[in-house]
């Protein structure tokens, strides 16, 4: 095994693919805290989180978006901010927490909380802004490749190409970003994700790509009208053929397609821990993708914004019935 230092610190790099091995279900917390924290990184450490799927676009920058510099303008990921995410990825390596890393913005497709809550949709329609994104995956995957802590890339979180009225076009942004992030040399596994937000119902139009290490990744926040408090407005837990019907487009593409279980991925799930029936919600969710025996990242652990998605408020925790998940 050689050893490789990042960010001062001297680790054993990991050994490829085996430290990308994906052939059991892993289980985990999304981390897109504004402020990240060793505090936080010890916390999940604490409560057996293990996989941690994080998007550090929030994060200060050294230009306009963070690793990217500008997505009007992108010539490279700035030093910088790759070398405050290499401090962070040592410091998850420290707690032995696994990271699968996804950007909430890429050149031609700036985050919409980050854009005047405007979609950008230039990366589904221009031509110049597929090849910067591409240009962005293969120059961040290259100085990442090696580093222990990182257990995957998800290209991009949530894309929605129907927003620009060419839903078809995920499947040629996935096969661009699969080639530029394997031609950078990183050999662990990659994340798809699904059109329309990341939907179980875009899932019929996703074509896998020709590679084992390739998992397939949907969220699910069903029925969005009761998971949100702004929307749920007292409506109860609609039961859990509700949830039943909103997965079932996945597991019949897993089965056409012939995929084993461990490809499929789902990269968050959640619900406001204050709508009626939310305890039930999760636990029902969560048996669900056990049952399929899915890999599952929840929304979210001791998330600093969006206090309705911290479940370690409220009497009983809700995040109890997810550590017991994880710690089985």
């Amino acid at each position: 095994m050689t050893r490789r230092t990042f960010g001062g610190l001297c680790v054993a790099a990991a050994p490829s693919p085996a430290a990308g091995d994906t052939s059991a279900p892993f289980r985990g917390a999304n981390w897109f805290n504004a402020t990240p924290t060793r505090a936080w990184l010890e916390a999940a450490r604490e409560k057996k989180i293990g996989y941690v799927r994080l998007a550090p676009d929030k994060w200060k920058s050294a230009g306009r978006d963070f690793l990217v510099g500008d997505c009007d303008r992108f010539t490279s990921p700035p030093a910088a901010d790759v070398r405050t995410l290499v401090q962070w990825l040592d410091a998850a390596h420290e707690q032995k927490l696994r990271i699968i890393l996804t950007m909430l913005s890429l050149p031609g497709s700036r985050w919409r909380q980050n854009n005047g809550m405007k979609d950008d949709v230039r990366v589904w329609r221009e031509e110049a802004a597929l090849a910067a994104a591409e240009r962005f995956w293969k120059d961040l995957a290259r100085e990442l490749k090696d580093h222990p802590a990182l257990f995957a890339i998800d290209p991009l979180n949530e894309p929605h190409p129907e927003r620009a009225g060419r839903a078809a076009a995920i499947n040629e942004f996935h096969r661009r970003m699969h080639g530029a992030i394997r031609d950078a040399g990183f050999a662990g596994p990659l994340v798809l994700e699904s059109g329309d937000y990341a939907s179980a119902g875009a899932f019929p139009l996703l074509k896998p790509v020709a590679d084992p290490q390739t998992l397939y990744s949907f969220h699910c926040y069903d029925p969005y009208e009761y998971t949100t408090k702004r929307l749920n407005k007292g409506r109860p837990y609609p039961g859990r053929k509700v949830l039943e019907q909103a997965i079932a487009p996945v597991a019949a593409w897993q089965k056409m397609h012939g995929l084993s279980a461990h490809r499929i991925y789902c990269g968050e799930f959640g619900c406001a821990r204050s709508v009626p029936g939310a305890a039930q919600y999760l636990t029902d969710l969560v048996e669900l993708l056990e049952a399929q025996r899915w890999a599952w990242t929840f929304y979210a652990f001791r998330e600093d914004t969006w206090k309705e998605m911290d479940y370690e408020f409220g009497t009983p925790s809700l995040l109890s019935i997810l550590e017991r998940r994880m710690a089985g």
